[in-house]
């Protein structure tokens, strides 16, 4: 039992630093170049998007941005609905599609990706995803972002909330994810993002191998790609905190749904390039684990573990409040931080199964059973 206690007070002493690394990085804002306009190529992959693409298209034909000095690639990633047959009809000069015919047995998103590329003319590279929607200032504020040093730019991703409960919960979760990510960015430390608002140097993505060293994995074409163009290259990470460069998306419809994203989420955190870093996620997932064992632990030491486990679970809580304020009313709504509570019992369950079977890598995604 003092083995047990003693991995848990240390990987609970990690996790709060880290907590606290993440709020001094939050205070790091990013700053804004005027009139920093350069060729741009957004990228929207999609996959059995019917439901979404037609608003995606609106979206994208509303932004406001230099019209010659924009490209949009849709690349069809072998969808078997009616999606490419919707979008026929609306490409323009700056509007293409483009097909995706390769069937990989992975990497089926990078592929499509790496195609749309290799036929890029944009000196920025914008990914975004089908189902999301972008503000019209959404270029401009990503590109105003870059200066000489920049490589990559990060852009906050909100989920809607509909009425229900499970949805506002996502909202307060993936904000929290957000926040991270733009925390960890701040300390020159990035660990995480999401590719449905990123943006990088094309030549950049060139240098450093693209997906090539990572093709067997179908999740990692946004996080990787940034962990080695922080590790690989002298550019610097940003995260961009303008409104205006917010995107959004909807959340899961369902349990599983939701479990499957994470599940995939989780799968390419074993691989990623920097040893140390793995090591350090997986102390925050032994904090984790070992907060979910807590009420099996009660039965065989009651008294000290139930001291520990209300200890670390308030000063979590305490820790995560104060870095969730940062993003209120830009990455979640306000009102729905009285759920905060809900989340955080929840979250800690979620994180320990996912993560689990994140490693034996098998999942479902658009509609295909993926084994890695």
């Amino acid at each position: 039992m003092i083995v047990i206690l003693f991995l848990f007070v240390s990987a609970s002493v990690f996790y709060f630093a880290f907590l606290i690394a993440i709020g001094f990085g939050l205070k790091r804002s990013n700053k804004y170049h005027s009139n920093n306009l350069k060729t741009v190529t957004v990228i929207i992959p999609f996959r059995n998007e019917s439901a979404n693409i037609a608003a995606s298209i609106q979206s994208i034909k509303s932004l406001n941005y230099p019209k010659d000095l924009l490209e949009v690639i849709y690349i069809n990633d072998n969808s078997t609905d009616d999606s490419v047959t919707q979008i026929y009809d609306k490409t323009n000069e700056n509007i293409k599609l483009i097909h995706n015919d390769d069937v990989k047995l992975s990497g089926f998103k990078k592929n499509a990706i790496q195609k749309a590329i290799q036929i890029s003319k944009g000196e920025i590279i914008v990914l975004t995803d089908a189902d999301c929607i972008a503000r019209k200032n959404w270029i401009n504020a990503i590109v105003n972002s870059f200066d000489e040093n920049t490589g990559m730019v990060v852009g906050p991703v909100k989920f809607r909330a509909s009425e229900s409960l499970f949805s506002k919960l996502q909202q307060l979760e993936f904000a929290g994810l957000m926040l991270t990510a733009a925390g960890l960015i701040g300390i020159n430390k990035p660990i995480i993002c999401s590719a449905a608002n990123l943006a990088f140097r094309k030549n950049i993505f060139s240098e450093v191998g693209g997906y090539s060293d990572n093709l067997n994995l179908t999740s990692g074409d946004d996080e990787i790609l940034m962990q080695k163009i922080n590790s690989r290259t002298n550019y610097k990470i940003s995260f961009c905190w303008s409104a205006d460069s917010l995107v959004e998306t909807r959340g899961n419809e369902s349990l599983s749904a939701f479990f499957q994203q994470r599940t995939r989420w989780a799968s390419k955190s074993l691989f990623y390039q920097n040893k140390l870093l793995i090591i350090s996620l997986f102390t925050i997932y032994i904090f984790y684990f070992l907060l979910t064992m807590h009420p099996f632990l009660f039965l065989i030491q009651p008294k000290i573990f139930f001291v520990s486990f209300i200890t670390s679970l308030f000063i979590k809580f305490i820790l995560e409040l104060l870095i969730m304020l940062k993003g209120r009313n830009l990455l979640f709504d306000a009102k729905n931080l009285k759920y905060f509570v809900i989340a955080e019992l929840l979250q800690i369950p979620y994180i320990t199964i996912a993560a689990i079977s994140g490693a034996f890598g098998n999942y479902k995604w658009k509609d295909r059973k993926v084994k890695r």
